[in-house]
Parts: structure tokens; C-alpha cells; sequence
């Protein structure tokens, strides 16, 4: 097999199975699947078992169960894919036909992004979001100048091994194994022709009360968000100051207003609903 599938998850139990369904349903082998379970405290490893793909558990940082399944993995090209996440059909023949052909003639190339788009089912304000998301893919790309990747990033093992892989920082790794590829040589690069849909970032409902989003991720964000009026804006710059990612800079600002204002609509509904 020329490439493996690797998802890093924290408490995925509601996506975990519909991520790996789209992925043997795209042509990717169940032996081709590695799932890192990352402090789990939900069904999210016995959902994933039943699809036969190779578990592990890892109770260390988030860059260590990176890592973990860089260890794992024997193949050149690993994809480091979100949870969250579903690929469209024939997804596996678009990697082998485009991706790796790219890496194949580009010797310093270390790292291919998929092209995001929003989950099929998502809302409108959802893909307000990423059309904002998007223009910065796609200007980055015309400029030729990819300087982060994220979910859904086809990877050269031997590049990332070589650079010492993964770090433990804040938030997600990839902005700063990024950083260090480039700073070592290697180029990035985005390509249009293959795809992946994505959930994309922050779920909060105000219908029936304030609820708790389901993952992990979504639950730390949201702690943030409260525990500080500026906690949530520095979480945010201080993606934006790893990637220069313009996007990054605007939801900064974005994400903690909207969190504090659909609580604050949550919270008024709860009171109307008790005392109207």
C-alpha cells in the first residue's frame, strides 16, 4: 500500500464511524486505517473497532498520539485526517493518481492538503464560515505560498521523521510542524483535485436550551471561550500567529463573540421558558 489513513481522536463517538464508513466506502482498505484514541472517555474506540482498523490508545499530548501513529505507520505517505471528517467516493484512486504523482515529482515536497470543503449537511452560517475559509486556500495557492495544513494533509513520513516530528504545543501540531518543514527546506502544497468534507470548527445550539457540543475539541474551545473574555481571541491569535492565516485573524475576534452571544440567547430562552 502506498499510503495510510491516520485519525487522531478525543472523544469522536458521534463521528468516528461515519468518518471510517466514507473512507472504505472511497476505496481505502480497513488495514490501511490507523485510529489514535487521545484520552477517550467515550465509545469512541469500540465504535472504530468494529470496523476492524488497527486501535491504539494514548494518554499522553495531542503531539505524542500524533506521533504515535507515525511510529505505527509503515508506509511513505500518511494522511492525517479529522474525525470529523468524510471523503467522497473514489477519494482512495485520487490520492494514488494525483497526490502521489505530485510527491513523485517534487523530491523537497513534504506535505499535500486536500482541498476542505463544508459537510454536505451543514448549515448556511456554516458555509459562510467557509467561504471565508476558502478564499484563503484558494489565495495561497494562486500566490504559490502554503505556509500551514491542516486536517485532511497527505504527509511524506520520511520528511516528518526527519525533522523530529511532532511537538506538544497548544491547539492542533500542524501549524508548527509546518513551520519547521519550510524552515528546512521543504515546500507544501494544496491541490483542488481531491477533496474532503469537513464538520469545521465550533457546535453550539441555542434550540431547546444551551447544550454542550459533543466532541472534545468543540468542549475545550467553549471552556476557553468562558473562562475569559480574552481566553478564546488568544486561543485563535495564537493560531493566526503560527500560520499568518488571514481567516485565523478574522475568527479570532469572531468565535468569542458569537460563543458569548448565542449563550447569552440560550440563557434568555431558558429564563422565558421557566418564568413566561
Amino acid at each position: 500500500m502506498s499510503f495510510q489513513v491516520a485519525i487522531v481522536a478525543r472523544d469522536e463517538e458521534s463521528f468516528v464511524g461515519r468518518c471510517i464508513e466514507s473512507l472504505i466506502k472511497g476505496g481505502t482498505s480497513n488495514q490501511q486505517i490507523i485510529l489514535v484514541a487521545h484520552l477517550c472517555r467515550d465509545r469512541t474506540v469500540e465504535k472504530a473497532r468494529k470496523y476492524g482498523v488497527t486501535v491504539v490508545n494514548c494518554d499522553k499530548t495531542y503531539g505524542d498520539a500524533f506521533n504515535m501513529a507515525l511510529a505505527i505507520a509503515d508506509s511513505e505517505y500518511l494522511i492525517f485526517m479529522d474525525a470529523d471528517s468524510v471523503v467522497p467516493e473514489g477519494w482512495s484512486t485520487r490520492i494514488e493518481t494525483v497526490v502521489v504523482k505530485l510527491f513523485e515529482g517534487d523530491p523537497r515536497l513534504a506535505g499535500v492538503g486536500c482541498f476542505l470543503l463544508p459537510y454536505r449537511n451543514t448549515s448556511l452560517l456554516k458555509r459562510v464560515e467557509w467561504l471565508v475559509y476558502n478564499h484563503t486556500q484558494i489565495r495561497k495557492m494562486r500566490r504559490g505560498k502554503i505556509d500551514s495544513l491542516a486536517g485532511g494533509t497527505v504527509w511524506k513520513r520520511s520528511a516528518l521523521l526527519r525533522i523530529g516530528g511532532f511537538k506538544a504545543v497548544s491547539g492542533g501540531p500542524e501549524p508548527e510542524l509546518c513551520r519547521r518543514l519550510l524552515e528546512s527546506g521543504y515546500r507544501l502544497r494544496i491541490t483542488k483535485e481531491v477533496n474532503v468534507y469537513h464538520e469545521f470548527l465550533h457546535k453550539l445550539y441555542i434550540f431547546g436550551g444551551f447544550r454542550v457540543p459533543q466532541n472534545a475539541r468543540d468542549r475545550y474551545f467553549l471552556r476557553k471561550v468562558l473562562a475569559s473574555p480574552l481566553s478564546g481571541v488568544m486561543l485563535s491569535i495564537n493560531s493566526w500567529m503560527m500560520t499568518h492565516d488571514a481567516a485565523s485573524f478574522t475568527l479570532a475576534f469572531y468565535y468569542p463573540a458569537r460563543s458569548y452571544f448565542i449563550l447569552f440567547l440560550s440563557i434568555l430562552s431558558c429564563v422565558r421558558s421557566r418564568f413566561g
